[in-house]
């Protein structure tokens, strides 16, 4: 045993932004864009599987004022935050994402869409 509890000895040497960190700098600003009425949040998992250790990040559009959530796209990771695979909710499935640049641009694919477009607006005129 190398630490003093049933632990390994496990020194975080450097501090690096997660894809969970990430994917919530890149959808914060929508809670800005409609004062606080539609939120984009993520909640991560992890599934050790037969593939080996994954986290899965499941990116939803949140009313929170009426407990509303819908899912937009889940971003897929091994054990590092890249090489990612991104599939948004339609069913379109980007893989092999390498690094963050690569992520944001298939991210504003995603959110400028017809689909997700309407989708907002939906939001706003059930909710707003």
């Amino acid at each position: 045993m190398a630490g003093t509890g049933l632990w390994p000895d496990l020194r975080v040497e450097t501090r690096q932004r997660g894809m969970k960190q990430i994917l919530e700098e890149v959808g914060g600003e929508l809670m800005e864009m409609t004062n606080g009425l539609i939120q984009f949040g993520v909640d991560s998992t992890g599934d050790p599987g037969d593939q080996g250790l994954r986290f899965i990040h499941h990116c939803s559009l949140r009313v929170p004022r009426v407990g509303f959530k819908m899912l937009l796209l889940n971003v897929i990771t091994g054990p590092t935050t890249f090489p990612a695979i991104v599939v948004a909710a339609s069913g379109e499935r980007q893989e092999n994402i390498p690094d963050e640049e690569s992520l944001r641009k298939v991210l504003a694919t995603i959110f400028q869409s017809e689909a997700t477009k309407e989708t907002l607006h939906s939001l706003i005129v059930n909710f707003g």
